[in-house]
């Protein structure tokens, strides 16, 4: 249901002049991680108009600052991984989570996201498509929630930090 409900978002997605692009987060060799793989299944669903506005599937650089620079060129970010979700944060894009663990869920309790966090279990091209245009519609409001939640968790960190270095 998950990869049809992309492949549907993504047909709407296009038809409203968007610009949607696949990449892997996760491209090792163990079964089941490569994300390489689904999107490939997700674009061969597409209709082939549809297959055509889409380019060839990304690969996530491995350096860190390449890394956010790769996720900070986007408008919108549409992640399943969490690392995909916490990246495009620290870059700045908003993104529209589809969590699929709890480890997912527990990382949007401590933000604003769950208002446009997807259930990889009950999702739905309508609900993707929603979520997009709820942040589009409100971009710089996202924009300040995302740049708050940065100095946020940066700040924790350096309690964190703090912290152990004073071994307790």
């Amino acid at each position: 249901a998950y990869e049809q409900a992309i492949a549907e978002a993504i047909t709407q997605l296009v038809a409203r002049g968007y610009q949607v692009v696949f990449f892997a987060q996760s491209d090792t060799p163990t079964w089941g991680e490569n994300d390489a793989v689904p999107a490939r299944r997700i674009i061969e669903r597409l209709r082939p108009d549809v297959r055509a506005a889409v380019p060839s599937i990304f690969t996530v650089p491995r350096d860190p600052t390449l890394m956010l620079a790769f996720y900070g060129q986007f408008h919108l970010v549409i992640a399943t991984r969490l690392h995909a979700t916490i990246l495009s944060l620290a870059a700045g894009t908003p993104v529209v989570p589809i969590a699929y663990t709890s480890k997912n869920w527990g990382f949007i309790a401590g933000t604003d996201l769950a208002p446009i966090t997807l259930d990889i279990e009950t999702v739905d091209a309508d609900a993707i498509v929603n979520a997009v245009r709820c942040v589009l519609n409100e971009y710089a409001c996202w924009q300040q929630r995302i740049a708050a939640l940065i100095e946020q968790k940066r700040a924790q960190a350096d309690v964190v930090s703090l912290l152990r270095s004073l071994d307790c």
